[in-house]
């Protein structure tokens, strides 16, 4: 044993699985075959003449690594300090004796260590080797108990009056100590030495912190009770575990620096379990990541010595009939006691079960009586049990009958595949992989049907359809239609026509998943050929999906006959195909609805592609203005993408992400081209070239807004390149209506006009009315702004007709239309005064729908944003104002005034606010000069006398045209409303983002001293603290401790006095184990609270961080003592 530990404590240094050597029966002869001196009795100073001593055993372990101090761990040590007694129970290889020994090594006060083993259980043995390890701290002690161990050892049992002579000696001198005993297990079964132990523990003195460590869960009388009593400090195996951030720290100090990614990994294969890590760092010392990635798939066999040390130290000291148990139920994932009999023809795993619980064999516990292995000690226990593989098989389907007669099919089909029985697995997995494919649990079928032999796979033809389904659903396309056509030969040798069909519809599936309409169709037409008409219900299912693969092709009327023939044949409804064909014929709004209805999906299941109802409807909430319910959708899509492992269905979700973040308000354009940029790199990865278009179109939009129409015009012509080698004219259509709107906005009308009339031919041709209505907008936007009236009167009428029916485009930045929806009111006045009817009158109801009066005569066609947080700003649509056409500074001060009102606001008060010194009569002109100065800054090319827009004047009240302007202060108290409703936390995250980056500083900065402004800035600057702290207080739960600081810094850079912050930032300071940062945070507190208002920290703030920290409160300075 003591070799076997120094082969561990060389090799991994900061973990060593002992301490001390195991002593034969003879100590005498021990001590003087180790050549340890046996000392002799003086006069002066009395020591034990006849007794021996293992030295080695008085000493921690010693460090041969670099160490790993764990700040969160030595604070829950640190309560030793406040207890007569801590246990640190926890199996063996957990480090419970080097964290120890760092702890006490490190720690201010003395201590003193004991490390035991089996043969300190003997009573002369132990007490000997407690008095002299507590001679160290306790001078003398060894002096006073020399005559009681001297008649131990001739014979006598003194044991009582030993221990509370040695509680006695232990009170001298009264300064604090600590005491070590580890592996005090050993003592367990020899009640005698156990009793007189918890006598001395009783009487301990409190200055004497006693720390015990324990492989097994301790239920000796004395500490019960001390628990209960809250006398004694636990810490446990959990404790003692590594988080991934410790893993990281330990990795660095071997030389190796480990991506997060790489960290979980470990985390997850080890569970925390500091013995196979450590070993793994030494093995791995100074490797670089990619070295550390091929040593991750398989742990175990990184780990040779970890083997041994499972034998050795866990299963050869147990007796044979446990050991016997843990190879024959390691067949078994969860160690339940039923299961366990079944497997081994035994009626007693339950009484088993315990003891090995009670043993400390790296058990976790799941409920009253059952358990499961750790992961590593499972794997060893599986490797051990395959020694002999006749049982192994005989184990498994013992457990497979089992599992099948209590209705568990899925463990039944794991043990009938280890136990090679392939035939009864087959038959298994036709029966639930079906379940399981709805579900989405592809991983968990990829794996069965990877164990299954070829010859059974080709036996069980089904099995190779869903073994298509699986790779289909996670966009591994070639491996689909491999197994598809695998399928396809089998069933054509059984004759099997309906199989041969279902393969052939399958091979199409790929086709129609990834948008390419034209193999598509030869496969369906193929598969109906098959048939013969002689099975309607499979026949109808291949009807629908040529009506959706015609759909996809631009042909949705020819889709909806094909449809209505599936329908005829007695195909149920099928919603999503409905929806497609509403889709892309232009009925927006009938699609919401087939959707809206439809979306109750499960979780569970596979996503649907470019099919997927979240994303459908992410796509038509963007062609309808509803940008906020996009971007939602489209999250949402993306979240179930990644969960169902589908990388095409997430490439899709960044397509419709790119598009909601390109649209206002709070467009986010980087953001938008990253997610454009994601999906273009996912497709490629997949080598779905046709995947691009889309993202392409979104890019050519985004640059076409944002002036960059090169970099427009190109992407649009890719994606009209790759849609029409697909054979998607819909989409080309899309592209050829980018690349006018393009040149529309870039002032080359007649290529605007090309390549307009181009799309809309091509909408026209695919019977989509709402692209032909924007192409029409767009021609008619075009003439207008060129005043060319007859190509206004030729076109306008067509987007008119449209729009009469489906006006939603107009109140909202939409993919296709205008960015700004006031740039529809001059275009729907020009129509009314210059078209004919019905013309003119649907312009006039257009506008009345606006909220503006029918006979508006002029409006400046652009929203006007405001920015009062930090620098005063403003933009006539895109174009900012210029600072030389603010002629008065008061028209910048009226403005913002205005915008932080939401009611009206009577001119005395204005008055009052911003000419508080000056006579009624003179302020009211200061007024009217003020007014024009304004409305010549923000609609400078208003008729002449006519007052603006944007600022509505009634009777005695002045206001903001709030449906004409956007303010950022507005969009900031919105979204944090919003963020207040918000159930999920995920969500509220992203909305109190959104609002805290509106926030630039105090708003109206230049108006501070202004006695009407104060309130405003303080009221503000309160909710951007309390938005910052909530936010701050999400990434908290949600374990981002890094961004919970820098939000909690964030409320403190605006409020150095906001405690909530500082009790948040410390607190994601101690997940982080950086002690010396609480300590900071805590003294920046007390100096701003002193500094700011003449006040201590609330008790609350102190209390958290005594707690995190450790150290006591000073009453008499009335602060916390700090390092």
């Amino acid at each position: 044993m003591r070799f076997f530990s120094n082969f561990f404590g060389a090799l991994a240094g900061l973990f060593p699985l002992a301490q001390g050597a195991k002593a034969p029966q003879n100590p005498l002869a021990t001590a003087q075959s180790l050549h340890y001196p046996l000392h002799t009795q003086t006069h002066t100073q009395p020591i034990m003449s006849e007794l021996w001593l293992i030295h080695s055993k008085l000493k921690p372990p010693r460090f041969r690594a670099p160490l790993l101090t764990r700040e969160a761990l030595f604070d829950r040590l640190e309560e030793a300090r406040r207890h007569t007694l801590t246990i640190v129970q926890a199996g063996a290889g957990e480090g419970k004796s080097t964290t120890l020994a760092l702890f006490v090594t490190q720690s201010t006060l003395p201590f003193a260590w004991y490390t035991l083993g089996p043969e300190d259980a003997d009573p002369l043995v132990f007490w000997s080797h407690l008095a002299a390890a507590l001679d160290s701290v306790r001078p003398g002690i060894q002096a006073t108990l020399h005559p009681l161990l001297v008649r131990a050892r001739q014979g006598e049992f003194p044991w009582g009056l030993i221990a509370e002579a040695l509680a006695n000696a232990a009170e001298q001198p009264p300064t604090d100590c600590l005491l070590v005993l580890d592996d005090i297990h050993h003592l367990d079964d020899h009640p005698e030495t156990v009793r007189t132990f918890e006598r001395w523990v009783s009487l301990l003195p409190p200055t004497l912190h006693l720390i015990i460590t324990t492989r097994r869960r301790l239920t000796w009388p004395t500490l019960t009770r001390f628990l209960a009593q809250r006398r004694a400090w636990l810490i446990t195996e959990s404790e003692l575990r590594l988080t991934s951030a410790d893993i990281a720290a330990l990795f660095a100090h071997h030389g190796i620096r480990l991506r997060p990614d790489q960290c979980e990994q470990l985390y997850n294969a080890t569970e925390g379990w500091i013995m196979p890590l450590q070993l793994l760092a030494a093995h791995l010392r100074g490797a670089t990541a990619e070295r550390v990635d091929e040593a991750l798939p398989n742990l175990a066999a990184s780990l040779d010595m970890l083997g041994d040390f499972l034998m050795h130290t866990l299963i050869a000291p147990l007796p044979a009939s446990l050991q016997q148990f843990l190879f024959d139920t390691a067949i078994l994932r969860v160690l339940e006691p039923a299961a366990c009999d079944a497997v081994r023809r035994r009626r007693d795993s339950t009484a088993l079960l315990a003891q090995l619980a009670d043993i400390g064999l790296n058990l976790v516990q799941i409920d009253d009586q059952t358990y499961r292995h750790h992961h590593l000690v499972h794997e060893f226990l599986q490797q051990e049990a395959q020694r002999d593989p006749v049982r192994w098989r005989l184990l498994h389907r013992r457990a497979a009958a089992y599992f099948a007669q209590h209705g568990q099919a899925e463990e039944s089909i794991d043990h009938l595949l280890q136990a090679e029985d392939y035939e009864a697995a087959a038959h298994g997995m036709s029966i639930v992989a079906p379940r399981l494919l709805a579900e989405g649990r592809f991983a968990h079928l990829r794996r069965w049907l990877n164990a299954l032999p070829d010859a059974i796979r080709d036996a069980w033809p089904d099995l190779l359809l869903i073994q298509g389904d699986v790779a289909r659903f996670t966009s591994r396309y070639d491996d689909a239609l491999a197994a598809y056509r695998r399928a396809e030969t089998c069933y054509l040798a059984r004759d099997d026509a309906i199989g041969q069909s279902q393969a052939l519809k399958s091979q199409a599936l790929v086709y129609i998943d990834t948008v390419h309409p034209a193999p598509a169709e030869q496969l369906l037409k193929q598969a109906l050929r098959v048939l013969r008409r002689e099975a309607p219900t499979e026949s109808a299912d291949l009807l629908q999906l040529l009506a959706e693969n015609a759909t996809n092709r631009g042909r949705p009327n020819l889709g909806a006959r094909w449809y209505a023939a599936a329908r005829r044949l007695g195909a149920p409804p099928n919603t999503e195909l409905e929806a497609r064909i509403h889709l892309r014929s232009g009925r927006l709004d009938a699609c919401r609805t087939i959707l809206t209805d439809q979306h109750a999906a499960t979780p569970h299941r596979p996503a649907r592609t470019h099919r997927e109802p979240s994303l459908l409807l992410a796509f038509v909430d963007v062609l309808q203005g509803r940008t906020t319910s996009a971007r939602q959708r489209a999250a949402d899509g993306l979240a179930l993408a990644r969960r169902l492992q589908s990388p095409f269905t997430e490439s899709v979700a960044h397509m419709r992400l790119g598009h909601a973040w390109q649209l206002p308000p709070l467009a986010d354009i980087a953001r938008a081209q990253r997610h454009y940029e994601h999906a273009i790199r996912l497709n490629r990865e997949l080598a779905i070239l046709r995947g691009e278009a889309e993202p392409l179109f979104g890019l050519a939009f985004l640059h076409a807004h944002h002036g960059a129409p090169a970099t427009a015009l190109e992407a649009a012509d890719r994606a009209i390149r790759l849609a029409l080698r697909a054979g998607d004219e819909w989409v080309a259509a899309i592209g050829h209506l980018a690349r006018g709107i393009t040149h529309a906005l870039h002032t080359t009308p007649e290529d605007a006009a090309s390549a307009l009339h181009e799309a809309l031919h091509r909408f026209e041709t695919c019977h989509d009315m709402f692209g032909a209505a924007m192409a029409h907008l767009w021609m008619a936007w075009t003439a207008y702004h060129t005043h060319d009236p007859d190509t206004f009167a030729e076109h306008a009428p067509h987007w008119l007709a449209y729009a009469i029916t489906a006006p939603e485009h107009l109140h909202a930045a939409t993919l296709f239309g205008l960015r700004d929806p006031q740039a529809y009111i001059p275009l729907l006045i020009h129509a009314r005064d210059h078209l004919l009817p019905p013309a003119a009158e649907r312009a006039r109801a257009l506008l009345r729908q606006t909220g503006l009066p029918a006979d508006i005569a002029h409006h400046p066609g652009y929203t006007l944003h405001v920015r009062l947080f930090g620098p005063f700003e403003v933009c006539r649509g895109k174009q900012p104002v210029p600072a030389d056409a603010w002629r008065r500074a008061k028209a910048r001060h009226l403005l913002g005034l205005l915008a932080l009102h939401p009611t009206p606001l009577q001119r005395e008060v204005l008055f009052e606010h911003l000419w508080p010194d000056t006579p009624p009569d003179n302020a009211e002109t200061q007024l009217k000069v003020t007014l024009n100065a304004l409305a010549n800054a923000i609609e400078p090319e208003r008729p002449r006398r006519a007052g603006t827009f944007f600022i509505h004047r009634e009777g005695n009240t002045i206001a903001i045209q709030r449906d004409a302007v956007v303010c950022d202060v507005w969009l900031f108290q919105d979204l944090i409303a919003r963020a207040e409703a918000e159930p999920e936390a995920e969500r509220a995250i992203e909305l109190l983002e959104q609002a805290l980056a509106l926030y630039r500083g105090d708003v109206l900065p230049e108006c501070r001293y202004e006695e009407w402004a104060w309130p405003h800035i303080e009221r503000l600057r309160l909710q951007a603290v309390r938005a910052a702290e909530w936010l701050a207080r999400l990434y908290l739960t949600r374990g981002d401790a890094e961004a919970a600081i820098a939000s909690a810094e964030r409320a403190l850079a605006l409020d150095t006095c906001w405690e909530p912050a500082y009790r948040i930032a410390m607190r994601a300071c101690a997940m982080l184990h950086r002690r010396p940062h609480i300590v900071r945070l805590y003294r920046r507190c007390r100096e701003a609270l002193q500094r700011e208002l003449g006040v201590a920290p609330m008790p609350e703030t102190t209390a958290l961080y005594e707690a995190l920290v450790g150290y006591a409160h000073d009453a008499n300075r009335g602060g916390v003592d700090t390092p």
